[in-house]
């Protein structure tokens, strides 16, 4: 994998590892890290429909869905083939949008796309009927807008999907219908404030922790559906440190989240902020950081990309160990930044890196 982009990270219930590259399709590993296969782009019938791959999941059937930059694949592990979906202008019930962004399976297994500019569809790989959910600025019963990041469901029947300048919109699976939050109106300034990266959903608060790109913290309260944002007060050293936030993860009954300004927690009691840790190793461990992902593992390990390498601090000990590219050694970290990190099942933890390719430690 070296040279490569990896985009997405997936592991399927067979616990192999699906990689989507930037140009190079996608590559297939086992649970040891070993290539069983490599899907690109071709000419003929069974094969992707684009090599830019950037969002997988798995379908109750055991399907694999690919999202790339044209279309969306399904790849049957039985038959070994791939189906492809993209927009035709002549079927009203194909893909809205062929440059799909991200995909979700919900608990009723049906599978929502969300697409550039093409908003959210709905798709029953039963029927082969996709059904489109567009955007529109005075709709109401349309999405708020078409560019679709991250969504996430509730304990309540409800999708939670993030735009890319909307604001936050709610779909009930029942009725099918848009309720939409935090939009002002399809302008200039409303683009800019509602840029939604991240979300977290917390259950037992029944609140949504949403990252803003350049707009701080929103925490949205499912009761009764108001929302706050919290935002970077130069006066107050126990405000938000920075106003992008850029990834964040419920842990230990506190919201852990990456900016700019480095890794902080939030006291969902309080909601005051501070960094994440007082210690002096975990602080001198924190600096250098690539403040873009973090993963916190299911030992306790925290992981967070340094400007070359890894640092890995485990939480119970608070020792850490950086992990450093070093040229010539097969088994060091890759040279280009981490962008993503994951973990599968069985505990492996996986890097993407942009340019450098897949990592598993």
């Amino acid at each position: 994998l070296d040279s490569v982009y990896v985009n997405a990270i997936f592991t399927d219930s067979r616990y192999n590892i699906w990689v989507g590259t930037e140009g190079d399709g996608i590559i297939l590993l086992d649970r040891q890290g070993h290539t069983i296969d490599r899907f690109r782009h071709s000419s003929g019938e069974n094969s992707l429909s684009n090599d830019q791959v950037r969002s997988f999941i798995e379908d109750s059937d055991g399907r694999i869905w690919a999202g790339t930059f044209f279309g969306l694949n399904c790849y049957d592990t039985i038959t070994r083939r791939w189906e492809k979906y993209i927009h035709a202008d002549d079927q009203p019930s194909s893909l809205s949008h062929s440059s799909v962004f991200s995909i979700y399976c919900d608990e009723q297994k049906t599978i929502w796309v969300g697409t550039y500019f093409g908003g959210v569809n709905y798709f029953n790989p039963e029927t082969n009927v996709f059904k489109y959910y567009g955007a529109s600025s005075h709709n109401a019963d349309y999405l708020s807008f078409p560019f679709v990041s991250k969504m996430t469901e509730d304990d309540g029947g409800n999708l939670w999907i993030c735009t890319e300048g909307g604001g936050l919109n709610r779909l009930d699976l029942q009725t099918r219908k848009f309720t939409r939050y935090l939009y002002s109106g399809y302008d200039l300034e409303s683009v800019f404030r509602y840029n939604m990266k991240c979300i977290c959903y917390v259950p037992e608060r029944q609140k949504l922790y949403i990252g803003i790109h350049n707009g701080g913290l929103c925490i949205f309260d499912l009761r009764t559906n108001t929302s706050r944002i919290l935002t970077h007060r130069p006066s107050d050293r126990n405000s938000l440190p920075h106003n992008v936030v850029n990834d964040l993860q419920y842990y230990n009954g506190e919201l852990i989240f990456v900016t700019p300004a480095g890794l902080w927690r939030m006291n969902l009691d309080t909601e005051r902020f501070a960094p994440f840790s007082d210690l002096s190793g975990i602080r001198d461990a924190l600096t250098n950081t690539y403040n873009v992902t973090f993963k916190i593992d299911s030992k306790d390990n925290l992981w967070m990309p340094l400007s070359s390498g890894v640092v890995c601090i485990n939480l119970q000990s608070n020792q850490s160990r950086s992990y450093q590219h070093h040229p010539g050694s097969a088994r060091s970290i890759g040279k280009s930044r981490i962008v993503n990190i994951e973990e599968t099942a069985s505990g492996d933890i996986f890097f993407a890196t942009a340019g450098s390719g897949l990592y598993r430690y």
